[in-house]
């Protein structure tokens, strides 16, 4: 904690938790120099993690494959935002997206793990704040809101 402030510092940390001493210790960590992460919900694709970068308005991807030593990430624009959920379904990644100057929606296509390309944005008045996949009647779909709005909007999501 630093201060007054209940955010923790920016960064990330791979902890391994012992059984036998129930104690966590901290294996690897990376400090950005800009700022801090944000975002919720951190989906792992094998020895990958994606984390929404806020402050600067991109998709981070680590390499945790050694945990002990985490080089710094990968990054792709358009996603992130202080608020920011990640939702993985099939091959596709769901996030807030920026393009065009607007925020919205957006959809990664992550078939190959380490180069996520943005393939769908959707323009809305704020960022996606809160993502949540359906199943009614064996069909798919994507339930979302954006930030300080009091709607939800619910997508049917085809054939995945």
């Amino acid at each position: 904690m630093r201060g007054n402030s209940n955010q923790a510092p920016a960064g990330l940390r791979i902890y391994e938790y012992n059984k036998s001493t129930h104690a966590f210790t901290v294996r690897g960590a990376h400090t950005p120099t800009v700022h801090s992460w944000g975002g919720r919900g951190w989906p792992i694709s094998s020895t990958l993690l994606y984390i929404p970068w806020s402050n600067t308005g991109q998709l981070a991807l680590f390499d945790i494959s050694n945990k002990d030593n985490l080089p710094a990430p990968t990054t792709f624009p358009n996603s992130g935002s202080a608020n920011t959920q990640l939702l993985v379904i099939a091959n596709l990644l769901f996030t807030s997206s920026h393009s065009g100057g607007h925020f919205g929606l957006g959809v990664y296509d992550i078939s190959t793990p380490s180069t996520p390309s943005l393939v769908y944005h959707k323009p809305l008045d704020a960022t996606v704040v809160g993502l949540n996949r359906l199943t009614v009647g064996g069909q798919d779909y994507l339930a979302y809101t954006a930030n300080g709005r009091s709607a939800i909007s619910i997508c049917r999501l085809g054939n995945l």
